[in-house]
Order: structure tokens, then sequence, then C-alpha cells
């Protein structure tokens, strides 16, 4: 699969050594034209990877959606007879009552209790049918946020970049009905819960989609953006946005240091350098200090965002936070020792929950 990614199976290795065994023309493992032809494979195939996980979870959907229709028809088949024997006993009953009613006898006849059936007709449907479970759909978006990553600035497709979005936001309603199908907020079943990596998933796509190059991305450059492009830009935008107040508005899942880590990502790619970006990356980090997710990590990106022309209140801003907690320094050095030094400088009450709300199976990256 996807190297890298949270697919549990992985069998790249063992197709690689089983071709390389019956086909003579594949070079030697471990030699460089070996590494030149597994990095033009893994190209080649990233795509057909994830088609292949695309099609397992519609299968799985279709059959699913069978089942629940095979049961439908058989639990109205096994009440037929009920609703036939009650039909028999109404008829008899009325034609006894019609008949004391023309001999003019006063004589009451006591109508036989109904009996309610096992099942009814006006069931409600209120769980999802038989399918991929909650975990499945996180591979699959795991999978098209690695994928993401093999395309470049120059080969920005707007209407690619915008189908892309559109279909990640159809994956995501397709978990959001199996749970509220079970439920909402009701839902006890962790096998269509929307977790962390659900909604984190979503936010990596989007920083690892591909736009248009940062020498581009500027204020004066905005009235000759073409409307493909600017489609892909408020697409993007409006569902990071959803998706960081839909882990608010969640009682299943909070928003941790990889939510915020994507989204100073996604401001950095799509909102060109002005006072309005340094204003909202001003915002968002008062809000991560707020609910305790502060990391290095989120420090490194703020450094990264930083531009003169996100204006002076946030230079300035900037340049305190940078002074104070040493952001050079765990940028530049890359051993544990520095590291950790930095990240204890952080006020605790700023990174309170940090390590507790990552996801324990997100690898890190969620």
């Amino acid at each position: 699969m996807i190297p890298g990614s949270l697919w549990e199976v992985v069998v790249a290795e063992e197709e690689e050594d089983t071709a390389s065994h019956y086909r003579p023309d594949i070079p030697t493992k471990g030699s460089n034209q070996y590494q030149e032809w597994s990095q033009a494979r893994s190209d080649d195939y990233v795509n057909e990877y994830v088609k292949d996980m695309e099609r397992l979870v519609t299968r799985l959907e279709e059959e699913g959606e069978y089942y629940q229709k095979m049961a439908e028809e058989h639990r109205l088949a096994q009440l037929a007879p009920t609703v036939m024997e009650d039909a028999t006993t109404a008829s008899t009953t009325t034609t006894t009552a019609t008949t004391d009613k023309a001999s003019g006898s006063k004589k009451s006849t006591s109508l036989p209790p109904k009996q309610k059936p096992m099942h009814s007709k006006s069931i409600p449907e209120t769980y999802s049918s038989p399918g991929p479970t909650v975990t499945l759909y996180e591979l699959l978006l795991d999978a098209y946020a690695l994928s993401t990553l093999k395309t470049t600035n120059d080969s920005f497709s707007p209407p690619n970049a915008l189908s892309l979005l559109t279909h990640i936001d159809s994956i995501y309603q397709r978990i959001v009905q199996r749970h509220d199908l079970d439920g909402q907020y009701q839902n006890t079943h962790p096998q269509t819960i929307p977790t962390s990596i659900t909604y984190n998933a979503i936010l990596r796509i989007i920083a690892n989609g591909s736009y248009i190059p940062s020498s581009q991305n500027t204020i004066s450059n905005l009235p000759q953006m073409d409307i493909p492009t600017q489609k892909v830009r408020d697409q993007a935008l409006l569902m990071a946005f959803q998706t960081y107040e839909m882990m608010e508005a969640s009682d299943a899942v909070h928003r941790n240091s990889c939510t915020y880590e994507y989204l100073f990502q996604i401001l950095q790619t799509y909102i060109p350098p002005c006072r309005s970006r340094g204003n909202i990356l001003r915002q968002y980090v008062h809000q991560a200090c707020e609910e305790g997710v502060m990391t290095v990590s989120i420090l490194q990106n703020l450094k990264l965002t930083c531009d003169k022309k996100d204006g002076l209140d946030y230079e300035e801003w900037m340049s305190r936070m940078e002074e104070e907690f040493h952001l050079t320094a765990v940028e530049d050095h890359d051993d544990d020792d520095h590291k950790g030094a930095a990240t204890k400088d952080l006020p605790l009450k700023w990174r309170r929950v940090a390590k507790k709300l990552s996801h324990k199976s997100g690898n890190g990256f969620y």
C-alpha cells in the first residue's frame, strides 16, 4: 500500500521481492537502479492504490445496503401472516355485530382484544446498514492525504483540485450519515463514531493539496486570479473552517495539536500575506493556548507563516514569542535535549492536554 499510511497490511515489499524473483528485468534490490525503479513504480501506482481502497469501501457499502434490503423483505414476509390473521378476526367480529343489529337484539358482544404484532411496518430505520467502519473510512482519508503529497505546484489543476475537495467532502458526509442513523449524539457504536483522525485527515488533505506558488499568492495578484483558482481557494478555506467548527460541536472528539498544525499550514497556503491573515493566526494561537494543546511543532509553523506583510502588530507579537520561547533554538537544533528544553519553557496551561488528546493510533499525524 502507500508507504507511511495507516493501512495495517503492508504488502509492497513482498510484491517487489516476488516480482524480482520472476522478472529478471527488475534491477537488483539495494542498487541505485532499484531505488529509481522503486520510486517510479511507487509514483505510478499510488493513485491505483487509493482507487483500490475506494472500490473496497464502495463495495462494502453496497453489500451492506443489499443485506439491509434483504433483511427488511424477510421481516415483511414474516409479518404478512400476522396481518392476514388480524384481518380475518376483524371481519368475523364485524359480521357478528351486524347480525345482532339486524335481529334487533340488545345483546352486547364484547370484541376480542386486539393483539399488537411483534413487528410493525412503522418501525423507523434508526440504525446504519452493515458496512465500512469509521476506521476504514479514516484509512481511506489518510491514503488521500499521502497521495496529495505527490502533487507539486507545477502540476496544479483547478478542476482536479476542486474535484478532490468535493470528493473528500462526500466521504465525510457518508461517515456522518452512518453516525446519524445510529443515533447522532446518542450513538453508542464505536464503529460509526467519528474520531479526531476523521477531522484531522480532512485538514491534512487540504493542507497537502496543490495550489499556486507562494510567489503568485499575493494581494497584488488577487485581481488577476482566474475564477477556477478562486473556487479552489474558497472551497479549501470553507472546508477547513467548517471542519474546525464541527470538532467543537462534536461531543465525541476534541481539537488537538494536529488540528492547529494543519490549520496553520492551510492559512499559509491559501491566504496571501496580509494584516487579516496575521489577525487570524494570532486568534487561533490564543485559542490553542486556551485549549491546552500548544506544542513546539505549532510554534515552528508560526515562524514559517510569519511575514512582514501580516501586519506590524503580528510581527512584533511574533518577535516577542520567538524571544521568550527560543523558537530559533527549537528550529536550529534537531536533538531531543534542545526540543525538550524549549517545550518546558511553554506555560503548563498552554500544553496541559497536548499529549492526552493526540490519537493513540494516529502515528503522530492525528
